[in-house]
């Protein structure tokens, strides 16, 4: 059965009728001794048959705007509060194992680096902490495209940049920290200068899987100039600078210069490049399906891609969740009993203000979810920071 029997005949009618049409144009413009009775009953067939072809248009528009919505999910079926749960911490762990072991790989398999050198990159990354950066990177790139290979090494690469800067941070001449995810740091362990070799080995390591082009839609989402800027003096590096050397007068100021910088600036990156490569995948999908079906695809209007914006909401998503999840941890070590850094919220604002803030900036992430389909990760993933 071919296209147009599925479709009822709807293409060759609606051709026909284009046909018709012509030849009454034609004919009227010919003049070719045409009676007057004959002229208005011609005209009054081409009306006919325009209206018909407006109102076969308005059909196609009609049935085009329907399937729209189901493929951005409003119409699906809205799961229960226990199910959203459920698929959540099943996501989760199935990510978070899934992280691990490709992270495993692309050290001891891929790496180059001697069998002994692997070992300290491996306690360096894994295990992990909550995977957060990489984990988003793949729910945004869910939202448009199923999550394959190519999408979890680049997931991969983003934690690696986050490795690298807590090994960086940790050691004497920086946060001078002992402890990291309850086992000693990597410069405790190894050395000064083995820990100094293996921030820069996960740095270098991760660009080898974050410029890899993809073989579904040919190119890395990010260009190397906008990694640099979002490391560097528009991100981590920055932000890191001023951690150390800022002198932050206000709550503002903290974060502007630090909390944007140092932590928002990767999620952010997580999150955009993320939606990029995913919507990259859909739209070129359909762009291939549209254009390979030929003359039968004329009459149809193309839908509307309102998602190619996506990457732009993942991107302030980013800044606003990153900037939260930096006042949670701040809030908690608080809870917790622990010494308040120089960079702390606390040192600006009292407690319930400081949650407030936090709130805040949970409230401005969820908003740029609206319009996306099934978001119910992303939020459920947001919420688990609500302090109230």
């Amino acid at each position: 059965m071919d296209k147009n029997d599925r479709n009822g005949g709807t293409s060759a009618e609606f051709e026909k009728k284009i046909a018709e049409l012509q030849k009454i144009a034609d004919k009227l413009e010919s003049d070719a001794g045409i009676s007057l009775e004959d002229s208005m009953r011609m005209f009054e067939d081409g009306l006919a048959l325009t209206k018909e072809c407006v109102d076969s248009l308005g059909a196609v528009q009609s049935k085009i705007n329907e399937l729209n919505k189901q493929l951005d999910g409003i119409l699906r079926q809205p799961l229960s509060v226990t199910a959203m749960s459920n698929r959540f911490d099943e996501c989760m762990a199935v990510w978070q194992q899934q992280i691990d072991n490709r992270i495993t790989d692309m050290i001891t398999r891929e790496s180059g680096y001697p069998a002994d050198f692997a070992d300290a990159l491996l306690y360096a990354t894994v295990p992990g902490g909550k995977r957060l950066r990489p984990i988003l990177c793949l729910a945004w790139h869910e939202l448009f495209a199923g999550v394959d290979e190519y999408a979890l090494d680049y997931a991969c690469g983003i934690e690696l940049i986050h490795s690298y800067s807590l090994v960086h941070d940790d050691m004497p001449c920086m946060d001078n920290d002992e402890y990291r995810r309850g086992k000693l740091t990597v410069h405790k362990k190894y050395g000064e200068c083995m820990g100094l070799l293996v921030g820069d080995a996960l740095m270098d390591l991760a660009y080898k899987y974050l410029c890899k082009p993809s073989p579904r839609c040919k190119k890395p989402p990010l260009a190397v100039t906008e990694y640099s800027n979002l490391l560097g003096g528009k991100g981590l590096i920055c932000g890191q600078y001023y951690d150390l050397f800022g002198n932050i007068k206000d709550v503002d100021t903290l974060i502007e210069k630090v909390h944007m910088q140092k932590t928002a600036a990767l999620i952010s990156l997580a999150c955009a490049s993320g939606a990029t490569l995913g919507v990259s995948i859909t739209t070129e999908a359909e762009d291939s399906l549209i254009y390979s079906t030929g003359e039968d695809c004329s009459p149809i209007i193309r839908r509307d891609y309102k998602y190619l914006d996506a990457p732009c909401y993942a991107r302030d998503f980013g800044k606003a969740f990153g900037v939260a999840f930096q006042l949670y941890d701040d809030i908690t070590e608080y809870l917790d009993g622990e010494n308040i850094g120089k960079t702390s919220v606390l040192n600006y604002l009292n407690l319930e203000d400081a949650k407030r803030m936090l709130n805040k900036y949970l409230n401005d992430a969820i908003k740029e979810l609206n319009g996306y389909g099934d978001t119910s990760f992303l939020r459920e993933f947001v919420e688990k920071f609500i302090i109230a």
